[in-house]
């Protein structure tokens, strides 16, 4: 849905709403949910970023990347219709804006906010400052959401530019308590850390929106970054013939993986229904790992020894999540066998005064 804005009081979100990318895509809709409640009018500015566009709408530069892009082209294109369906009917989304727009189009709103996903990542964004709203003077009109660095600390590259503009924020808040420790000692800011978006709605507002699979029989699910690494699907394949269970896989692969089911087109809707009907779910992903905990799965992240480095600096978002649900005993490597069940009265319980403690702090920012 796009809407033409010209109300002062309308607060704006900027996120990564444009990737095709199922955690990106759903915290947006989050998001935008948790503020309507308020009673605050809202919309996502409809800016794209060219690194995240060039990543999920070219075919690369080398012969593999051009041919891996042109195998994946029939499944890929429903994929993209999903999401492109899903951004019409689920967001409310402003007309298109430019880079050197976005400031005086950004007049009309009494407060901006960014966030959340990876959006003070650089490498994620080839250092695109739109995410720190440096197109804003003044700093009572910005403000961060649950924004992720997506690693321990800013490249030495980044780090100048970031400290600065991040101190320029009214209200900031993170995803993560190691980035908050780390733009405490870095910036001088003092961040609330808060819940990712996801959580601010209810596993049941979550279970109306899933399309449920068709799939007869009970399956286990792996959902993962990048490729499913073969000490990954070696692992899960043991653990599904230990439960008599079948092994369904949704990725980007190029080709089919043999042996399983493989879902390459899945919307943001029917991700949530391979999830909610899951036995057990194997991810190494953020959001991956949010939705079992929010749908009370019993989950595994699959540490992989094959991980590519590029996904490894990224492991820390996991890691903050995990700790605070006391989860570590969900990292699994190849030879690891299956853990208890998680206790989900507890994680209940720290999962609901997390989510009150920060919606509490998005109202606050709110009233701003």
């Amino acid at each position: 849905m796009t809407e033409h804005l010209a109300n002062r009081g309308v607060v704006a979100t900027l996120t990564f709403h444009e990737a095709v990318n199922y955690g990106a895509v759903l915290q947006s809709y989050a998001l935008q949910q948790a503020v309507l409640k308020t009673g605050v009018e809202t919309a996502l500015l409809n800016y794209s970023c060219d690194a995240i566009q060039a990543s999920h709408y070219s075919a690369g530069k080398g012969i593999k990347s051009k041919i891996g892009w042109y195998a994946r082209s029939r499944f890929r294109n429903v994929k993209h219709a999903k999401f492109a369906d899903f951004r019409a009917n689920r967001l409310v989304l402003t007309e298109p804006v430019r880079k050197n727009e976005l400031r005086a189009y950004c007049d009309r709103f009494r407060l901006v906010i960014v966030g959340s996903d990876q959006v003070w990542n650089p490498a994620i964004t080839d250092g695109d400052t739109s995410y720190f709203l440096d197109f804003i003077d003044d700093p009572e009109r910005k403000a961060s959401y649950a924004a992720s660095l997506g690693v321990r600390s800013w490249p030495e590259s980044f780090r100048s530019v970031g400290t600065r503009l991040v101190r320029d924020f009214s209200f900031v808040s993170v995803r993560e308590q190691g980035a908050a420790t780390y733009l405490r000692s870095s910036a001088g800011v003092d961040p609330c850390v808060v819940c990712d978006p996801v959580m601010l709605l209810s596993r049941e507002e979550w279970e109306r929106m899933a399309i449920d699979p068709r799939h007869a029989r009970p399956y286990l699910l792996v959902f993962g970054l990048g490729r499913v690494d073969a000490d990954c699907l070696q692992w899960a394949r043991r653990i599904a013939d230990q439960l008599g269970v079948d092994v369904v896989v949704l990725h980007n692969g190029a080709f089919a993986l043999s042996g399983v089911t493989n879902v390459r087109d899945a919307g943001p809707e029917e991700f949530l229904g391979w999830i909610k009907q899951a036995s057990l779910i194997i991810t190494n992903s953020f959001h991956g790992s949010c939705f079992s905990i929010l749908l009370e799965k019993q989950f595994y992240w699959f540490r992989s020894a094959q991980c590519s480095d590029a996904l490894k600096t990224r492991e820390s978002r996991l890691e903050d999540l995990l700790d605070a649900f006391d989860l570590r005993s969900r990292q699994v490597s190849s030879g690891d066998a299956l853990a208890g069940p998680i206790d989900y009265e507890r994680v209940t319980g720290r999962l609901e005064e997390y989510r009150r403690a920060s919606l509490d702090f998005l109202r606050r920012m709110l009233r701003s």
